[in-house]
């Protein structure tokens, strides 16, 4: 099960928990081999937490909570995300 807990926290089935609040950035791609999903990496000073998003949609809330764990809101949706070489 994954699942991000009180706006806060990544829960990586029975892997891992990552703090948003100490992640420092995010940097996320789409995987080339299974359409419409998304590799993320959770920066935290040296070191990384890797997580696949089976969505845009998972990407987008990711991106929120994160945001919303560091006391931002930001306006973004899935049109935001994407393949920037299809973009006009």
């Amino acid at each position: 099960m994954n699942d991000i807990i009180e706006e806060r926290f990544i829960l990586k089935g029975e892997s891992y928990i990552a703090d948003l609040e100490k992640v420092d950035f995010l940097t996320w791609n789409e995987n080339d081999k299974i359409a419409e999903t998304y590799f993320v990496k959770f920066h935290m000073g040296q070191k990384e937490v890797r997580y696949i998003c089976s969505s845009k949609k998972e990407l987008l809330n990711i991106i929120k909570a994160w945001c919303s764990a560091n006391g931002k809101n930001i306006d973004i949706n899935e049109d935001n995300i994407g393949d920037w070489l299809a973009r006009d």
